[in-house]
């Protein structure tokens, strides 16, 4: 089924200050319709764990958030990998990677 009109999707990241300190991580999901070129953020589902350096890819119609890093009171590498399904507007958690990793390349 081809969809009537494309978006960009965004997702993720981290938000630094001046002196490139850690602030804010975010779980946002934002998709840019260019027709109205306009982000909407509620037409959409935030990621279960906010984190950054997450790298995705599209398979069977569906986006996965494969690793990044995460924050608790210290950064890790996370194993985590998410599943958003665009038409249903749900994540859920698949296998974890074996390795943990973050600003990695992820390919179909």
């Amino acid at each position: 089924k081809k969809r009537e009109r494309p978006r960009l999707v965004v997702f993720g990241g981290k938000n630094t200050g001046d002196d490139s300190e850690f602030l804010e991580q975010y779980n946002s999901l934002e998709r840019y319709n260019p027709s109205t070129n306009a982000w909407e953020e509620e037409a959409v589902a935030p990621m279960p764990t906010a984190r950054s350096g997450v790298r995705w890819s599209m398979l069977h119609g569906k986006l996965y958030a494969v690793g990044g890093a995460a924050f608790s009171s210290v950064a890790f590498s996370a194993t985590l990998v998410e599943r958003y399904d665009l038409a249903t507007k749900v994540w859920d958690a698949v296998a974890p990677m074996a390795t943990a990793r973050n600003s990695h390349a992820v390919a179909v």
